[in-house]
């Protein structure tokens, strides 16, 4: 599926922002790049796989169904189908059309995947649902409404896990300035709008590639009968 959905006065995420900030790494270096993704170097990326996709509460042999929010080029998917042994089905939702070609270009004679090009918020999952979520790099772009986008992306995730979910995150107190266009965000203010939606969550935090590292990710273990909002 290549179609790009975007209903941008309706969203309190502003796409073209997303967009331009990542289309400035495009034609600098190529939308093949990992650069383009606004990750430093290909060993910093890895990292980050390993880190989100590795948490004391996330079970790989539980999960069936994975949805990759932000995919970029779908390099995320052959990372956990080695390493994590992922079995299951997978779906990328990506909104930059450069990324999602390269990433249909790459992976997708995987049976079991899906690439979709589109705006998170905007895109009809109909009543799909998955057993973890994935975040890379969707939070990273500053907002205008920042504690809105939050909120918003947030509260779609959450009806889109049925077991938990992992974010990607800069975290502002590991970081002595903020370079303009990012975002970044205090972890312990993120926690409590993650809890105030799901009160009985269990929470592992990570950062990499050291513990005193900026680049951050929080695991989400939902408490499958708990009720959600």
């Amino acid at each position: 599926m290549n179609t790009l959905t975007t209903h941008p006065n309706k969203l309190p995420v502003d796409i073209e922002r997303v967009s331009d900030f990542y289309k400035r790494g495009i034609a600098k270096f190529g939308a093949h790049t990992i650069q383009a993704a606004c990750w430093s170097s290909s060993d910093l990326a890895l990292q980050c796989y390993h880190a989100i996709s590795q948490s004391q509460i996330q079970d790989w042999q539980q999960i069936k169904s994975v949805l990759d929010f932000g995919s970029g080029q779908g390099h995320l998917l052959p990372f956990i189908r080695q390493m994590r042994g992922f079995r299951g089905t997978y779906l990328g939702v990506e909104l930059l059309p450069e990324f999602h070609h390269v990433a249909m270009q790459l992976y997708a004679t995987d049976k079991s995947a899906e690439f979709v090009c589109s705006d998170f918020l905007s895109y009809d999952f109909q009543d799909q649902v998955f057993d973890w979520v994935i975040s890379l790099g969707s939070f990273g772009v500053a907002q205008p409404q920042q504690v809105e986008s939050d909120i918003a992306n947030v509260r779609k995730i959450s009806t889109l896990a049925r077991r938990g979910f992992s974010i990607y995150l800069n975290d502002v107190n590991k970081m002595n300035s903020v370079p303009k266009d990012l975002a970044a965000h205090d972890l312990g203010k993120f926690s409590s709008l993650i809890l105030e939606q799901h009160p009985d969550a269990q929470l592992d935090f990570v950062w990499f590639p050291t513990p005193e590292s900026y680049q951050s990710v929080i695991h989400v273990l939902l408490n499958q009968t708990a009720s959600k909002i």
